[in-house]
């Protein structure tokens, strides 16, 4: 997979990841807080081995520190995930990969309004790193940043 606009070292990426699961494995990778369509997921006994990236903690991923001196910060900058493959004999050809066909096209590489590099997906999933939510009167601001000044709540 590669973020754009601003991750562009995805074959760096690719590297990070191992390999897991698979039927003889108990591992499947699913979070035990979400709700899945097991039955849209078929029988658990013959889930694939699949890939995982756990190192996030060596990107740059921006870290942000949430307090009312430097609230709000608005919606992050949408980001577009695209998602290629290839078979498991060629992983180490990142050159190689075939994006998935029939994503829809990436909001800021339609925009023009980011420096998309030639070799960027134009194709995949947006989404934003977070999302800013303000309520107004909210003072006990559970989970989030109280304004006084301006008598509004911040969530991210």
């Amino acid at each position: 997979m590669k973020l754009v606009p601003n991750m562009d070292q995805h074959n760096f990426l690719l590297k990070r990841m191992q390999l897991v699961g698979g039927p003889e494995s108990e591992y499947n990778g699913m979070e035990s807080t979400v709700d899945y369509d097991m039955a849209a997921m078929g029988d658990p006994h013959e889930f694939p081995k699949f890939y995982e990236w756990n190192g996030a903690q060596h990107m740059a991923f921006p870290s942000m520190n949430f307090d009312s001196n430097l609230v709000p910060y608005g919606d992050s900058v949408t980001m577009c995930m695209g998602i290629s493959w290839t078979p498991m004999e060629k992983r180490n050809q990142y050159d190689r990969y075939l994006n998935i066909r029939n994503m829809p096209e990436c909001d800021e590489a339609m925009s023009g309004r980011s420096q998309w590099e030639e070799d960027y997906p134009t194709h995949g999933i947006d989404f934003n790193i977070w999302k800013q939510e303000q309520t107004k009167g909210d003072k006990v601001c559970y989970e989030g940043i109280y304004v006084e000044s301006s008598d509004l709540c911040f969530r991210y």
